[in-house]
């Protein structure tokens, strides 16, 4: 599973578990910055944004083990 665990205005965490019959197995995550096309950091997008905290964003259960 892959859940969202922090929203910052330009970096963003996501965090990943992959378990087999409901064990865990090995966990980690990514951390994600936003930057202009030079590479400075900038503000995540509105709609970007708007998309990652709604209901629809959050993960559900899809039974792939």
């Amino acid at each position: 599973t892959a859940t969202l665990a922090e929203l910052g205005r330009a970096q963003l965490r996501f965090d990943y578990e992959i378990a087999r019959e409901g064990v865990p197995l090995v966990r980690g995550f990514t951390r994600h910055a936003v930057t202009t096309a030079d590479g400075r950091p900038t503000r995540l997008p509105p709609a970007v944004r708007e998309a990652l905290e709604s209901e629809e964003a959050t993960p559900e259960e899809d039974g792939v083990d």
